[in-house]
């Protein structure tokens, strides 16, 4: 048990709390959890990454200008994502309405996709989320950023942790049941977002979608890390979307 919790474990009087009349209780070292040897940790290197931001930000280049000029990527909402007419109203304690005009979109169509270059066929293509389409790409342009060709990365004992915690494609697709796609439990699934990219680069590492809300992506890093660290893996494709 996680120290800080021994208290909520037991009632009043059960064990010392350290408050009056008694100590707080303590585990022996073997059982507060593992002791890192920092010298017994392996380095950890950050070779190659690709990121997809709001607007022009799409580029190490062009998130620094952002940056630098103190610009905001907000944009008012397209209309081919969301009625601003129609859901919009200032006052944010109205249910059922956005108070914001706009949000951080991506500047780029999102549905342009070179679906045969990752060997899918058009009716996958048409049921994948958009969020694993972008991952697929970013996962290939950070290897290229890295140096490492497809020859050396296919097959490899590469992982793939992905933090990821909504799907609007999803709850779109599944609005009409009767008009889903023959691929949709592939195309929209979470953890497909992980399983994708393991199985079009042939990656053999652990693959999986984490999904602890705000913190997803930290915990994928950290879960990453790990299985760098206990050798299960030679190689980490971490990724967040959301």
């Amino acid at each position: 048990m996680v120290p800080h919790m021994i208290e909520d474990a037991f009632l009043p009087g059960d064990v010392p709390t350290g408050r009056p009349g008694g100590e707080r209780p303590t585990l022996p070292p073997s059982e507060r959890g593992l002791s890192l040897d920092e010298d017994k940790l392996k380095p950890i290197a950050i070779v190659g990454f690709c990121f997809r931001f709001p607007e022009d930000a799409v580029s190490p280049r062009g998130f620094w200008d952002m940056m630098m000029e103190k610009r905001c990527a907000m944009t008012e909402s397209p209309k081919d994502r969301i009625s601003v007419p129609g859901w919009h109203h200032p006052d944010s304690r109205r249910r059922g309405q956005y108070p914001s005009r706009g949000a951080h979109y991506l500047k780029e169509d999102v549905s342009l996709f070179d679906a045969p270059f990752f060997s899918l066929s058009a009716d996958e293509a048409a049921a994948l989320d958009p969020q694993q389409r972008h991952l697929l790409e970013v996962t290939y342009r950070a290897l290229e950023n890295a140096g490492i060709p497809m020859e050396k990365a296919v097959g490899s004992q590469t992982s793939v942790h992905v933090g990821c915690m909504n799907s609007d494609y999803r709850l779109m697709t599944c609005k009409d049941v009767a008009s889903s796609a023959d691929y949709d439990v592939v195309g929209i699934n979470q953890c497909m977002n992980a399983n994708r990219i393991s199985w079009f680069f042939d990656f053999h590492g652990t693959s999986m979608n984490i999904d602890t809300a705000c913190s997803s992506s930290l915990v994928a890093l950290d879960l990453a890390c790990q299985c760098l660290q206990n050798g299960e893996t030679e190689m980490v494709s971490h990724l967040f979307w959301g």
